[in-house]
């Protein structure tokens, strides 16, 4: 599955220079956006990195970045014109993950798209043999592909939806803590406050249409997780 990186910029300001950095392809989109349309551009593209553009307009670009974030759980990473940028506190405490000098991108880009944890899923089968394709209900998983099917229709999904999906699959029926979805996903200890599974588990159900209450197949558990309730009919490990 390729990366998606949505770059929000402003208009005046020229394009930021992105360098192709995917060995196996990968998209840039860029959009000029304020606070008020940014989130339905992070809606449209569901990125797995976001890029935001800033040039000095600080109570625009404050409100762009906890807009952005309010919608996004996935890396955003606030572009300055300047390396010694003073407001770099201010981004962070408005939920950018980290703050970037537009010089510094071309060779940061590579590092801030691989960052986090690499999603390896782990062998739960007991013969140390993890599955390729997962079936649950009517929603097909291909780990190979990263391609999702539900009712037979492909359903686009990020490569972070997808990861998500997949670990919730290989646990089926059973509940997910939030630390186990934290420590799985994103390699961290959940502090009670972060939203971001939450958001992304969010996202997830409107990819997947999952919006009834009563018959959704990612219920949510209180004060504990998630649990993919449809029941897993087959698994095929992989040749």
């Amino acid at each position: 599955m390729d990366r998606v990186v949505l770059i929000v910029g402003q208009r005046g300001l020229p394009p930021l220079e992105v360098p192709p950095v995917w060995a196996d392809g990968g998209r840039t989109i860029q959009v000029d956006a304020s606070h008020r349309t940014a989130p339905a551009a992070v809606g449209w593209v569901s990125p797995d990195i976001v890029l935001q553009q800033v040039n000095g307009d600080r109570a625009d670009d404050y409100d762009t970045c906890r807009a952005i974030k309010a919608v996004f759980d996935g890396k955003l990473v606030v572009v300055s014109p300047s390396p010694t940028d003073p407001s770099r506190e201010e981004f962070k405490r408005c939920g950018a993950d980290e703050v970037v000098a537009a010089s510094e991108l071309p060779n940061r880009l590579e590092d801030l798209v691989g960052a986090g944890p690499v999603f390896e899923p782990i062998p739960e089968n007991g013969d140390g043999v993890e599955p390729s394709i997962l079936t649950a209900g009517e929603l097909a998983l291909d780990l190979s592909d990263r391609c999702a099917l539900l009712s037979e229709r492909t359903i686009p999904l990020s490569a972070s939806q997808f990861e998500t999906l997949w670990f919730l699959a290989r646990r089926v029926g059973r509940v997910v803590s939030r630390d186990e979805l934290y420590r799985g996903l994103l390699g961290m200890e959940y502090n009670g406050l972060d939203r971001r599974i939450d958001l992304r588990i969010s996202r997830l159900r409107r990819r997947l249409g999952d919006v009834n209450g009563s018959r959704r197949m990612i219920k949510s558990v209180r004060h504990d997780g998630y649990v993919l309730a449809t029941p897993m009919l087959q698994g095929q490990p992989q040749g």
